[in-house]
């Protein structure tokens, strides 16, 4: 019996000793897609037998194989059978770049050689809507063939705005082509908007409640990042911001120009430099005083003795006055946006429709409101092209504007005489005074032509625009290209 009970007790203990190696050996992987992260050719494929690559399955650790397609035959022509013609098609033969294969394959036609100085005969021009046609003589083929040339397309050139885009909407312009003079219309995209660098405070901070500034559209009345400015706490510093601005609003961009603040007692709180014509400074909100360090307002400016702001308005604009420098530039002077001009002496030449005359920048800001350089060379196309309408601006706004055209001696293709200049200028009738270049271009880093620079009333560089103020496709349209001048002229007219 007691033999019994041990052989009963000694096989329940083994089953339960057992099971769990059961449950073990029991085990199977769910069913998956094997996923191998890193594969390794087993078997080069070739140009018509599979290849062969293996790896191993993160999940479940088997080692899997796929097949790599055949790469298929590369041809590269070996020879003509039949040579193909301008007009009609050939055989060639050709093999593999991987093994000894061959074949053939049937070969277009080539096509005729066409070169614009084997044209033999125009029979019609293209036009802006319809086809032309001419005859070529193809030297390929020794015979004289039709080459159809293409419509032309329309070239539309602004004439005014039916409806003007705004930020968010765009408009209808009507246009007319420079070249049939048809007139038609098409949509402009609207322009976006232009969000100012600068925060505008819409609501100062006081100590008792928050405010909150943004971003203003300089086009529309529209808002970006709208942000809270925390309430003031007198013991925490707050966000001032100060910039360097011209009498006009203008921003001066200039760096290392140095400010020192004084607090409610006159006791100086610290300093700092504008950096791009701004500054961010934290101060305790309370009123300051702000100076320029003596010596670092830009050449030809003067500041206040003194400007005030206070954590009520915490955006300073420290307001620059301009006045043309009288002495003569150094052999350093170069001049920037918004730099502010030496005065100078340049002689002028005689041409059909001025005399030659000594002019001084002085002289002519007395007697003009602004002073407009265009720089230019005989050889340049573009100076060509918008010398039109420079020339009509010119006549309507000679009693405000002075315009010098100030040539380059060292000339592009070669040197240029004052002989030269005046030529060009009586053969297309321009009545705008010319000059020789003393040196301005290099002051200005004209590296190309044409470059139009405005000197305003304060004697100031206002606008400096690099290139052809007009657009290529608008030169033809005397109007319109008179109108950019006239728009350019406005601006600081209207200052």
């Amino acid at each position: 019996m007691k033999k019994t009970i041990a052989l009963l007790l000694g096989a329940v203990l083994c089953t339960s000793a057992c099971l769990p190696a059961l449950a073990a050996c029991g085990e199977r992987e769910e069913p998956h897609d094997h996923n191998v992260a890193e594969w390794t050719q087993t078997k080069a494929p070739t140009c018509t037998l599979e290849g062969e690559e293996s790896g191993v399955c993160s999940i479940c650790n088997e080692t899997v194989t796929r097949p790599v397609d055949a790469l298929g035959h590369e041809w590269v022509h070996s020879s003509y059978i039949k040579t193909p013609t301008c007009t009609e098609g050939g055989r060639e033969k050709v093999s593999c770049v991987r093994g000894d294969a061959t074949d053939e394959r049937d070969v277009p036609a080539k096509g005729h050689t066409i070169l614009d100085k084997n044209m033999r005969k125009l029979i019609s021009s293209a036009t802006c809507t319809e086809d032309g046609l001419r005859i070529v003589y193809c030297p390929d083929c020794q015979q004289e063939v039709e080459d159809v040339l293409p419509a032309l397309g329309h070239t539309w050139t602004h004439v005014a705005y039916e409806t003007e885009p705004t930020c968010t909407e765009g408009g209808v312009e009507a246009v007319v082509c420079g070249r049939c003079e048809e007139e038609g219309t098409r949509d402009v995209a609207a322009l976006g908007h232009d969000w100012n660098s600068y925060f505008t405070v819409e609501k100062a901070a006081t100590f008792d409640e928050a405010g909150s500034k943004y971003r203003a559209c300089s086009r529309c009345d529209a808002r970006n990042e709208v942000t809270p400015i925390p309430k003031l706490d007198p013991n925490e510093p707050t966000q001032y911001q100060f910039r360097l601005v011209r009498t006009n609003g203008d921003l001066i961009k200039f760096s290392d120009i140095r400010y020192e603040i004084f607090d409610e007692t006159n006791t100086s709180v610290g300093t700092g430099t504008f950096r791009n014509g701004a500054a961010i400074v934290p101060l305790l909100p309370k009123e300051y005083t702000v100076k320029l360090v003596d010596g670092t307002a830009p050449k030809g400016y003067t500041a206040q003795a003194s400007y005030t702001v206070s954590w009520q308005n915490p955006v300073l604009d420290v307001t620059l006055t301009a006045s043309l420098i009288m002495e003569q530039p150094d052999a350093s002077t170069k001049y920037v946006l918004n730099s502010v001009m030496n005065d100078f002496t340049i002689q002028t030449l005689q041409t059909n429709a001025q005399a030659a005359e000594m002019l001084t920048l002085s002289g002519l800001l007395e007697t003009h409101e602004i002073v407009v350089f265009n720089f230019w060379d005989t050889s340049c196309s573009f100076c060509e092209y918008e010398f039109p309408g420079l020339e009509a601006a010119y006549k309507d706004y000679a009693d405000k504007v002075a315009l010098i055209a100030i040539d380059d001696p060292d000339g592009m293709n070669g040197i240029e005489t004052e002989r030269d200049v005046q030529r060009y200028f009586n053969d297309r009738k321009l009545t705008f005074p010319v000059a020789m270049d003393i040196g301005l271009a290099e002051r200005f880093g004209v590296e190309a032509y044409p470059v139009t620079i405005v000197i305003d009333r304060e004697g100031a560089v206002g606008y400096i625009h690099d290139g052809a103020l007009v657009n290529r496709d608008d030169y033809d349209d005397a109007e319109y290209s008179a109108a950019q001048f006239k728009a350019l002229f406005e601006r600081f007219l209207a200052d």
